[in-house]
């Protein structure tokens, strides 16, 4: 540590030359000065640092200190500042300035600031998101801890709540300018005029299921509440709470806190494990199945998203089914398809509306507004939720998120390697365009002991395209009274402005009456994780119907979800007809781009295919080798009698070619796709030297060709595909959209024998034990929305219970 710190205070390669600690952005800059406080802490009185050495220390932190001093200024609320915060903090306590300390985390833009105007009234911080709230919890928990020593305790101090909506402690009573469709807003009223530290911990508490697992809300996935970037969590916050609602936490997280950690504790069962639950500013609703004398792992957990947006980590989301649980395994999250911060796809395709489980409107993205939730419900039979949102639509910030405004949407695609289509006359990069009316939106979710029943409602002024999504594991195939299949596409939409381009290789259908889409979830043994962003599920199946009994005729569309699976590959190619270049091109090649040519052959005797593989580059410009993915999807000559001859067919010669499993094989012995078709003909292309060309030579002896036809691009969705994510659309227009849904997710047997709906306000479900419920739900157009089941066996009505109340 010595060592390392006698060259971080170098005056001349250190920090007080670059003004830079780690590699990346300044929140993993907080990080490192948090970590390099601590041990320099340690080590302070070991006799391993001169006095000139603690010296340069303390120079080198006061000059990251004041450089975070004048940025807090300014008033944002972040992770990123609370991390940048908690590392000058920390300094400032291991060169024992309290006055820098208490500046830090009390001052201006400080940490109590940040606590004040970052959190919401519910309890979670204002970004939505799961890991994030975990982590802003661990700092400050920690920052707390290493105030007492000064005879500060900010553990039980009630902190009052400003009365503004805007995430800003220099709110002025103006709106903030919105980017990118992010709105950093609290929404969902106040319950209490005051926060604390220990809402952060007992926020997520209600949330957790049996095991300790926390679904995905926004920019995370799946997660177990324990320590983040070696920061204790609950450990440390039983310490000093004694709350016996952590101890569960603690027991169910995987690794112990060697720190914190607790030798013994009681055991203590959660009193709220089978509850359900709701936060109204996160905008999180959560319905567990009660059915008597079954185990909690067997028992249905949904949630429905509403509440505040989450700024730059919140998605566009409103009224979808964020989470569906059962025996411990999730079938969606929303990092489900993850491509990453630096790429296009975080904005343009990653956050956005056709990426959710809910109804879109015109294959445009959910613009921001606040939500109410109508109805919450906790009873035997059923349990319910209504919200209500209105909110206009429209196309996505156009090739995403703008990080560094010196650099064009070109640089960012080529930074990326991912070709986006030219567009005449672009939306500006990054702006949302093509804005809709304000389009009234309801979603009311019931879960009953087998499934989930969905009524959707949508309202615009006018003609409106809807399409009822679901994004699911393992597609098996879909049923219907009557089925025909339309055509195939290779995207669900040609327009370059929606992120619906970004979905590959769609399959249409005319549907009419009651429909049934089947999917199959492996998770462990023959599991098939590939470009999915999942955890802590247990070993099995979960199998998921999607019942459709509203609308009674409609357009349903399977398409292939837009899944990173790391096929972004900078290439260069060259058609040369007897040495002179007749076509080349150079573009990032990945699941949206190809290269075309048809070339003039009359007379020709030799054609040259060459293609060279450039490296991609990481964020310290370190060149990375890309995957072998390159194909000539097709690749054909034509004779002079119109014949046509496939260069697989014919005597190539191939010179530093990777020819992988073979012909209209992938290099994972898979098909092989190129923006969503499918080329059984396909020749692999990818170099074996990626510093040299590959090179395909054709003789055209004898074969009086007349012209080339060429397609060249990658293969993103290698090997087998029978566990690739599809998104699901039931489609249909009008004023006015409504949709009967029954979403029945099972292990082994399902539970449902038909689903029939009466109108667009009641459906019928027979069940295989000979059961019938008929669900209602009355008022839907309107705020006192209540939702009713009817049971009846043998012809007698067995259960009558009314959904009503928030």
């Amino acid at each position: 540590m010595a060592k390392f710190l006698r060259y971080f205070i170098d005056e001349e390669i250190g920090y007080p030359k670059k003004k830079k600690g780690c590699s990346q952005s300044y929140v993993q800059e907080g990080h490192f000065f948090q970590h390099l406080a601590i041990p320099y802490d340690i080590i302070h009185q070991a006799g391993v640092l001169t006095p000139e050495e603690h010296q340069g220390v303390e120079k080198t932190f006061r000059i990251y200190m004041d450089i975070l001093d004048t940025h807090l200024h300014q008033g944002h609320i972040s992770n990123w500042l609370l991390s940048e915060i908690t590392g000058a903090f920390y300094c400032a306590l291991a060169i024992e300035d309290i006055e820098r300390a208490l500046r830090f985390a009390f001052g201006m833009g400080g940490s109590i600031h940040h606590l004040k105007y970052g959190l919401f009234n519910d309890g979670w911080w204002h970004e939505c998101s799961v890991g994030y709230n975990t982590w802003v919890s661990s700092m400050y928990i920690h920052t707390a801890h290493a105030l007492l020593p000064f005879g500060i305790n900010i553990l039980h101090t009630h902190y009052p709540i400003p009365f503004n909506d805007e995430i800003n402690s220099t709110y002025n009573g103006e709106d903030v300018k919105v980017r990118f469709g992010m709105y950093n807003k609290k929404w969902g009223g106040n319950r209490k005029n005051y926060v604390c530290i220990k809402d952060m911990f007992d926020a997520t508490i209600p949330f957790l299921d049996y095991r300790g697992v926390l679904f995905g809300i926004s920019d995370s996935d799946e997660k177990k509440l324990e320590g983040v970037h070696f920061g204790s969590t609950f450990d440390l916050a039983y310490s000093y709470y004694k709350d016996p609602e952590y101890i569960p936490v603690i027991h169910q997280n995987v690794n112990v806190d060697p720190i914190f950690g607790h030798a013994e504790l009681p055991e203590y069962p959660s009193s709220y494990v089978k509850n359900n639950a709701y936060a109204d500013n996160v905008g999180i609703a959560m319905l567990r199945s009660q059915t008597e004398h079954r185990e909690q792992k067997d028992q249905i957990q949904a949630v429905m998203r509403y509440g505040s947006h989450g700024y730059a980590h919140g998605h566009f989301d409103r009224t979808e089914i964020l989470s569906i649980m059962r025996y411990g395994r999730s079938f969606y999250n929303p990092e489900h398809v993850w491509w990453g911060y630096p790429h296009f796809m975080y904005k343009f395709y990653v956050q956005n509306s056709m990426t959710k489980n809910m109804v879109v409107v015109d294959q445009k993205m959910q613009v921001p507004s606040d939500s109410k939730r109508l109805l919450f419900y906790s009873g035997k039979a059923i349990q319910a939720v209504a919200i209500e949102t209105n909110s206009k639509w429209s196309y996505p910030p156009y090739g995403g998120m703008i990080y560094n405004e010196t650099k064009t949407l070109e640089e960012r695609c080529k930074m990326n390697a991912s070709s986006l289509p030219e567009v005449k006359d672009a939306p500006p990069y990054g702006e949302l365009s093509e804005f809709t009316e304000p389009i009234t939106q309801k979603r009311v979710m019931g879960v009953t002991d087998d499934y989930i029943v969905i009524f959707d409602y949508l309202k615009g002024e006018k003609e409106h395209q809807y399409d009822s999504l679901f994004q699911i594991k393992g597609f098996k195939g879909i049923k219907s009274d009557t089925l025909s299949e339309l055509q195939h596409t290779s995207q669900f939409t040609e327009n370059p402005l929606s992120d619906a381009q970004f979905i590959t290789d769609c399959h249409w259908y005319d549907v009419v009456g009651t429909s049934v889409a089947s999917f199959e979830t492996i998770f462990g043994e023959g599991e098939d994780m590939r470009g999915t962003r999942t955890a802590h599920n247990t070993p099995g199946l979960l199998k998921m119907d999607v019942h459709t009994a509203w609308p009674k005729q409609s357009i349903q569309i399977i398409g292939r979800t837009a899944e990173d699976h790391g096929y972004m590959i900078p290439i260069e190619y060259r058609v040369e007809v007897d040495g002179d270049v007749k076509a080349e091109g150079e573009f990032g090649a990945w699941l949206l781009s190809e290269g075309k040519c048809d070339i003039d052959l009359e007379g020709a005797k030799t054609l040259t295919l060459r293609v060279k593989n450039n490296p991609t580059y990481n964020e310290q410009k370190y060149p990375q080798k890309t995957k072998q993915g390159l194909f000539w999807g097709e690749a054909y000559v034509v004779t002079a009698d119109g014949g046509k001859f496939n260069l697989c067919d014919l005597d190539v010669v191939y010179e530093n070619i990777d020819r992988g499993c073979g012909i209209g094989k992938d290099y994972e012995g898979g098909r092989v796709t190129i923006v969503g078709n499918e080329y059984p003909k396909a020749i692999p292309t990818s170099p074996v030297d990626h510093d040299k060309v590959g090179i395909l030579t054709l003789d055209l002896s004898g074969i009086n060709a007349v012209r080339f036809v060429g397609l060249i691009g990658a293969d993103a969705f290698p090997g087998d595909e029978a566990q690739r994510r599809k998104t699901y659309a039931v489609r249909t227009k009008g004023t006015i959209g409504r949709y009967i849904t029954i979403v029945e997710p099972f292990e082994t047997e399902s539970m449902i024998l038909s689903v029939q709906a009466a109108d667009a306000n009641t459906v019928e479900v027979i069940l295989k034990d000979g059961r019938i419920q008929i669900i209602t739900v009355n008022q839907i157009e309107h705020d006192e929305i209540t939702v009713n089941i009817l049971e009846y066996k043998d012809g007698i009505l067995i259960h009558n219970e009314l959904a009503c109340g928030k």
